[in-house]
């Protein structure tokens, strides 16, 4: 099978075109897959399993490389920036030094004791030192804990490279698909959670009355971890609304007599329209912008296509015409979001946030290289193809589910009941 023909039918659009070449026929009959539909679900299943490899394993070697090759010079560089800001600061509210009277008077008291020679402030080399050092984790939490997130980035390859061995066997490759989703989506959040203190970094309380510097520095630097760890945590939370959305356009090409995957993803859109709007308005609050308010607004309204649209997906698709116009909504959702995004990344590229850029060639100038950028977007691209993979999957069980007890209500009571029931909601909802 040829990479042309596996970048077709992996995103495709329309499952109903995938065709099937011999060999792999000949070996979906051997697995008792003789529906000519059910076979197309399979290669289609295959082939973007591959593309799921190749994306999240490229994109947890370059996270891999980043974790190893981080060192103290980005948190330094930022130390530096927020105490220049601070000084800078106090020097505007302090009086001029030169502008006091002068004194010939030995100092007294306490003032006797300050030691203002140059030669005891520790050397700008040995800080850089001092704070690369305490990067590393220093308990055996910590350590188990960074082995344990590395190796939850390679979960969704492993797991969709077990569709590509077994990928006749649904069960089996739908439990491992489950069981990598598990570790790659909950892992990262559970350890986000873990306070510091079980790396073995232990924070100073610093008062705010007494050492206003220190207290302010302080906490600049935690608001930097905190965006920090939610640009990190984003691909994860992102990436399951869509992927399960394009797993719902893709089950109801194959199954257009299916209603239940339109209402999913009609309904799911303005929840996760909702949950986006929460985090734009957080960020628009630190630091405004009109390129990011663009952007927000083209990347909340494309979900709520979908929405007004509705008619197109919750009923069944009798007829081209039904499949083009489904068709013609995606491209329309696909364009808004792709020029969002285009925006939003403009926007990071440029922005500052306490004088520290977010992305910036100089690790000791930016809170991100440009390679985490990179590793960004291939996360969030492969964990939504692979909740599109194991979507389908879900989408087909729960289309089972309803078409199974939907069969046991034929010829019986209940089901004359039901049907006078939904008869008499028809007429008072017109």
């Amino acid at each position: 099978m040829s990479i042309i023909t596996t970048l077709g039918r992996a995103f495709t659009s329309n499952l109903r075109t995938i065709s099937v070449d011999s060999g792999e026929q000949s070996k979906l009959v051997a697995a008792a897959i003789q529906e000519p539909t059910l076979q197309r679900y399979f290669v289609w299943r295959r082939s973007l399993a591959m593309m799921v490899v190749l994306t999240t394993f490229l994109s947890a070697g370059l996270a891999t490389y980043c974790e190893l090759t981080e060192t103290g010079d980005r948190l330094s560089g930022v130390q530096t920036r927020l105490e220049n800001l601070l000084e800078d600061a106090k020097a505007d509210i302090l009086p001029d030094p030169g502008e006091e009277d002068e004194s010939d008077e030995e100092p007294s008291g306490d003032e006797a004791t300050v030691d203002k020679s140059p030669s005891k402030s520790k050397p700008a080399s040995d800080a850089t030192e001092e704070k690369a050092a305490e990067q590393e984790p220093t308990t055996a939490f910590g350590q188990f804990a960074d082995g344990v997130h590395l190796l939850s980035l390679y979960a969704m390859p492993l797991a969709a490279m077990a569709v590509l061995l077994w990928w006749t066997r649904l069960t089996r490759t739908f439990q491992i698909l489950l069981t990598g989703f598990a570790l790659a989506f909950f892992v990262p959040i559970l350890l986000a959670l873990c306070p510091w203190s079980w790396w073995g970094y232990v924070k100073p309380h610093v008062s705010p009355e007494k050492v206003p510097a220190q207290y302010f520095e302080s906490l600049a630097e935690s608001t930097l971890e905190g965006v920090f760890y939610l640009v990190t945590l984003l691909p994860t939370v992102l990436s399951l609304v869509p992927g399960a959305q394009r797993a719902c356009l893709r089950v109801k090409t194959l199954l257009p007599e299916s209603m239940l995957p339109g209402w999913f993803l009609v309904a799911a859109a303005p929840f996760y329209a909702l949950f986006l709007l929460v985090i734009f308005v957080a960020v628009n609050q630190i630091a405004s912008d009109l390129i990011f308010v663009i952007g927000m607004f083209l990347f909340l309204a494309a979900p709520f296509i979908y929405v007004a649209r509705a008619e197109v997906f919750v009923r069944p698709l009798m007829s081209d015409e039904d499949f083009y116009q489904m068709r013609r909504v995606q491209r329309m959702v696909g364009a808004v979001t792709v020029l969002a995004g285009l925006l939003l990344i403009g926007y990071l590229a440029t922005q500052e946030i306490m004088a520290v850029r977010l992305v910036n060639f100089d690790e000791k100038a930016s809170v991100f290289r440009p390679i985490e950028l990179v590793v960004f977007l291939l996360e969030l691209i492969g964990r939504s193809m692979f909740m599109t993979l194991l979507g389908a999957d879900l989408f087909i069980r729960m289309n089972l589910a309803a078409w199974k007890h939907g069969l046991t209500l034929e010829g019986t009571p209940a089901e004359a009941h039901y049907h006078r029931v939904m008869g008499a909601f028809e007429q008072v909802a017109k």
